[in-house]
């Protein structure tokens, strides 16, 4: 039996606000809690391997997020992941576990959004994808920071046209994907704000940000590719 599992799990509710490292750690607890016997890394300072594939924005809910895990012995059978949903909080809950492939690791290759949209900005909104369509960039001003604080946030331009695909409506939903390259990717918040009124003024942060609480993941697509060593 495997040693490595995919769970993948929804994330809903006041959930949605859990940042990507209190997630880490809220996963790591309800493990505990579930007395899971994950294998732990060396070190001086050993922590359960675990892993979230995609990090989430803050404030999207999703129904498929990802959770790796390895085990210090092989793991079977459906107990262990039920006690694990059992541990974990209100608006979060494992949905299915799966064996990795011996070997190998996953990696994302994109992940789906949809957005809820009403009759009256839909029409706007059609009109600006359109115009986005005639368009050979997308470019967004995407604010860089020095992770050890020793210099000022900057801003750089990065067109993100590449990096979005099948944005459109389809019934009552706005739904685009984002794909994941070597070359980076975009954020969902910056493919919100591109829905402004025109491409010179696009969403302002404010706007897009109460447009991402709507927002929710619906899909991810995964490959299993061989560790590197």
């Amino acid at each position: 039996m495997s040693t490595q599992w995919a769970v993948w799990f929804v994330v809903e509710g006041d959930a949605r606000f859990l940042s990507h490292h209190d997630m880490m750690r809220l996963m790591e607890r309800a493990a505990a809690r579930a007395e899971l016997p994950l294998k732990y890394s060396q070190g001086f300072n050993p922590r359960p391997r675990l892993s979230l594939a995609l990090p989430r924005p803050v404030a999207v809910s999703s129904r498929c997020e990802l959770l790796v895990l390895e085990f210090a012995s092989p793991a079977s059978g459906p107990d262990w992941a039920r006690r694990l949903s059992e541990a974990l909080p209100e608006g979060i809950e494992v949905q299915r576990a799966e064996p990795l492939p011996a070997g190998s690791r996953p990696r994302v290759a994109g992940a789906t959004y949809e957005l809820p949209i009403d009759g009256p900005e839909r029409a706007r909104v059609e009109q600006r994808i359109e115009s986005l369509r005639r368009q050979d960039r997308w470019e967004i001003a995407r604010e860089t920071t020095d992770p050890r604080g020793r210099r000022a946030p900057t801003l750089r331009t990065i067109d993100i046209k590449g990096r979005v695909g099948d944005l459109g409506i389809s019934g009552e939903k706005l739904t685009f994907t984002i794909r994941a390259g070597q070359s980076g990717s975009a954020r969902p918040a910056e493919v919100l704000a591109l829905l402004g009124p025109t491409p010179e003024q696009p969403l302002p942060r404010p706007a897009a940000g109460e447009l991402l609480a709507r927002l929710m993941r619906t899909d991810m697509g995964v490959q299993y590719q061989p560790k590197t060593k």
